[in-house]
C-alpha cells in the first residue's frame, strides 16, 4: 500500500469512507481497480490514491463529487525526450533536474518536470511531442 503525501493536511482515510462517486470514477479509469491502493484525503478535499499498476507507482486525485482531476507517474530523467532535456538545458541553465513526471490531466498528457537552482523551485510542462507548454 502507498500514502499520498502530497498536503501536510493529509489524512488517511479508509476506502470504506471514500464517497461513492469518487470511488466509480477510481474504478471506471483503473480497470483493475488496484487492490493494493491506499487513500487520503487533504484539508481542501480532494481524494488521492496511490497504487501499482504493471510495477509502476501512480497517483490518481479526485474531488469528493468524483471528478478526476489528475493522474501522474514518476519517470527516471534518462526516459526524458532528449528534446526535452536538451530545451531544458538552454532556457533553465543554472537549474537541475529534480523529479520528471508524465501526467494526464483534463488539458493533455504532459512531461511535467520539476527544477530546483538554490532555493528557488519551478516546475516546467511539455507536451509529449516535446513542445514546452508552461
Amino acid at each position: 500500500m502507498f500514502l499520498a503525501t502530497g498536503s501536510l493536511y493529509a489524512q488517511q482515510v479508509a476506502k470504506q469512507d471514500v464517497p461513492p462517486a469518487v470511488l466509480r470514477s477510481y474504478i471506471s479509469q483503473n480497470s483493475r481497480g488496484a487492490l493494493d491502493s491506499s487513500w487520503s484525503k487533504s484539508i481542501v478535499t480532494i481524494y488521492k490514491v496511490n497504487y501499482m499498476d504493471e510495477g509502476k507507482r501512480y497517483e490518481a486525485q479526485y474531488f469528493e463529487d468524483g471528478k478526476w482531476i489528475k493522474t501522474f507517474t514518476e519517470i527516471p530523467q534518462t526516459d526524458l525526450m532528449k528534446g526535452v532535456t536538451n530545451q531544458i538545458i538552454d532556457l533553465y541553465p543554472n537549474h537541475r533536474i529534480n523529479r520528471v513526471i508524465i501526467e494526464l490531466n483534463n488539458d493533455g498528457k504532459f512531461y511535467a518536470v520539476d527544477l530546483a537552482k538554490g532555493n528557488d523551485r519551478i516546475t516546467v510542462y511539455f507536451l509529449m511531442s516535446g513542445l514546452l507548454v508552461k
